[in-house]
């Protein structure tokens, strides 16, 4: 059995922040479950296109409101509190947040950790981070959940 409070996570594989976000990874690989838990929080004014190549993720919101844009489909969609999406086609997406969002996440397969790496790009970030029209992680193409 495993009981672990979110006091119980370190910077670095437990938990990882950026300016824009942050997230406190409950269950990651090495716990083999099968999956990650996540607990994050998106700070307002989020402008972060995503392309999860490699992960599907399901994103439960517990506070705050967005927009959602599937942009493969250009379709919209408004995010709240008792909004769940999941990306069950790998879909490339944007999202913006209006006001702050804590949200509970999972990824399957389950992720590593916290490392930033370039090795591998599981989670691809649109060209447009390059030239800065949305926000972006550290640098274009870095990414924060190998598996």
């Amino acid at each position: 059995m495993l009981v672990r409070t979110l006091d119980d996570l370190a910077p670095g594989k437990g938990e990882i922040r950026t300016p824009s976000w942050s997230s406190r990874r409950l269950l990651h690989r090495d716990d083999g479950m099968g999956v990650t838990l996540t607990d994050a929080v998106l700070e307002a004014g989020l402008d972060q296109v995503w392309w999860y190549k490699n992960h599907l993720e399901t994103v439960y919101c517990l506070e705050g409101e967005g927009v959602l844009e599937d942009l493969g489909a250009g379709k919209f969609y408004e995010i709240k509190p008792g909004t769940l999406y999941a990306l069950d086609k790998h879909e490339r997406h944007r999202l913006k947040v209006k006001r702050r969002m804590r949200v509970i996440c999972t990824f399957v397969p389950p992720l590593v950790g916290a490392r930033y790496t370039t090795r591998k790009a599981p989670m691809m970030l649109d060209e447009t981070c390059a030239t800065g029209s949305v926000a972006c992680l550290p640098s274009a193409g870095v990414d924060p959940m190998e598996n």
